[in-house]
């Protein structure tokens, strides 16, 4: 993996800890994401062949809103077929009020209606001790006839079979942080730790 910064953040937004792992920090008029991206080709699931993907993350601290969400980490719609613009992510782990949700998304019409994407939610109830950091394992197929399952800290989550991304002409990659989801205007500060190993 060589993931690389999505924007670059300010020095004081990102410190790399003695562990190897890195404290994110998002604050109140920084915009709505500092994350971590998977761009590159080779770190890029396939569509219709296995993939599988590691990535250690924890909340060090969260004071947003109560009912604001944000996005842990994400599997994203491709950014090579311009038909897909303001395409939504199609994997991801929402936090609202310290409180995980997984969700999947998935639309096969051509072209792609972002109105018609469908949502499954395939976890809730995800409960964070602060400053602890999880393992998580994602494997599965993206594709009409798709699969993934979810461990956190080798407990399953999720197992699902059934459509799974979207329409398009290219393929998806992975994003990790903090990123705002609904709204994306708010007070309040969040702290993340990541661990790429």
């Amino acid at each position: 993996m060589t993931p690389y910064n999505h924007p670059v953040p300010p020095p004081d937004r990102q410190v790399k800890l003695p562990d190897g792992s890195y404290q994110m920090t998002l604050l109140p008029g920084d915009g709505k994401r500092l994350e971590w991206c998977w761009g590159n080709d080779k770190d890029r699931p396939v569509i219709g062949e296995p993939f599988a993907f590691e990535l250690e993350a924890g909340i060090v601290e969260s004071t947003t809103p109560s009912g604001h969400e944000w996005c842990l980490w994400q599997l994203h719609a491709t950014d090579a077929d311009p038909t897909m613009y303001g395409a939504n992510p199609f994997l991801l782990l929402l936090v609202k009020d310290g409180i995980g949700e997984i969700r999947l998304l998935h639309e096969f019409s051509t072209p792609y209606n972002k109105s018609q994407a469908k949502v499954v939610v395939l976890a809730s109830n995800i409960r964070f001790e602060p400053g602890k950091m999880y393992r998580w394992t994602l494997e599965g197929i993206v594709g009409k006839t798709g699969s993934v399952r979810i461990r956190r800290d080798g407990l399953l989550l999720a197992d699902y079979a059934g459509p799974f991304g979207y329409e398009m002409n290219g393929n998806p990659y992975w994003n990790a942080g903090i990123y705002k989801w609904a709204p994306f205007e708010w007070i309040g500060r969040i702290v993340v730790k990541i661990n790429f190993h």
